[in-house]
């Protein structure tokens, strides 16, 4: 078990509550969440576990989510299925999937009736408005995980959507114009039974060959799932918060304030170094992993 630390001193009962997170796979060998994550990540979790710490001020976000669904499961009153663990067997590992709701019917609260809707499983997401406007790959492949475990056993899925609840949602901004409502429903592309069966099964041989790799020769993590950003130049100026413009070289930031903004010597070009967002600051192992620290300490060399 991971050692939970309170670095930000929250109060004792937001740190109790987490610390009791009941969510649990059950017996299975690997849960949809953990199937779509990179192996590297999942393995040193597994081996890791004892020495990994986390900070509760991390797990705000996920306790404040596990609150919502409760309530968004008094919402309903068409008989959906709610929070619902489903599992099958692949390749001689059980999989295991929580649906936050799998609904065929639901009531217009306009009219009082209810309607047949398209067999939907719907999953809900406390994200931020910026995160509204980049696409989210795994979103698509969760989904299609989960619809492929409900096909199997034997129930039909012909859609799928993600309902996204703004946790920093400003009505100010709202008022403004070119912002989101504080929820928003955002389709998910469904893929055929085939699809699902190949992808599931990829993903399983994947997971199951990490398992017999030593640390250092579990796959890479690619930089798509490093959440890596290039290097960038950001035209600043001492008086305004945000860039007036963000672009890849410095060449072509000083072409920017010589011809565009007539070489005004309050404009300046700020660097921006890239990185691995996601190995920096929100992977738990990364202290355990042998590619973070060998792209860190080349990264640091290629800076100096």
């Amino acid at each position: 078990m991971s050692i939970l630390t309170n670095k930000q001193n929250l109060p004792q009962q937001i740190v109790s509550a987490i610390m009791r997170d009941p969510y649990s796979r059950g017996e299975a060998h690997i849960s949809v969440t953990q199937l779509i994550q990179p192996p590297r990540i999942i393995q040193l979790r597994k081996r890791y576990d004892d020495k990994i710490e986390e900070d509760a001020s991390d797990r705000i976000w996920s306790l404040l989510g596990q609150t919502c669904h409760k309530i968004l499961e008094r919402s309903d009153d068409t008989g959906a299925m709610h929070e619902e663990r489903i599992g099958i067997e692949v390749n001689g590992w059980w999989i295991s999937g929580q649906s936050d709701c799998y609904i065929t019917e639901q009531k217009n609260y306009l009219t009082g009736e209810y309607e047949t809707i398209k067999p939907t499983i719907r999953d809900y997401k406390f994200i931020k408005t910026m995160a509204a406007d980049f696409a989210h790959p795994d979103w698509e492949q969760q989904l299609n995980i989960l619809a492929y475990l409900w096909r199997e056993q034997g129930f039909p899925v012909d859609s799928l959507e993600i309902v996204a609840i703004f946790r920093d949602w400003s009505k100010a901004y709202f008022e403004r114009g070119n912002y989101p409502p504080p929820a928003k429903v955002f389709k998910q592309k469904l893929w055929t039974h085939e699809a699902q069966e190949a992808f599931v099964m990829q993903r399983v041989l994947l997971h199951q060959k990490a398992e017999e790799m030593d640390d250092k020769w579990l796959p890479h993590c690619t930089p798509e799932e490093q959440w890596r950003k290039a290097p960038t130049w950001a035209i600043r100026h001492p008086k305004r918060v945000k860039a007036v413009r963000v672009l890849k070289t410095l060449t072509e930031a000083e072409a920017y304030i010589k011809n565009e903004l007539n070489g005004d010597k309050h404009y300046y070009a700020e660097h921006r170094p890239g990185g691995a967002t996601r190995c920096e600051s929100f992977c738990d192992v990364a202290p355990f992993c042998s590619q973070y620290q060998y792209e860190k300490e080349a990264d640091a060399k290629q800076a100096a």
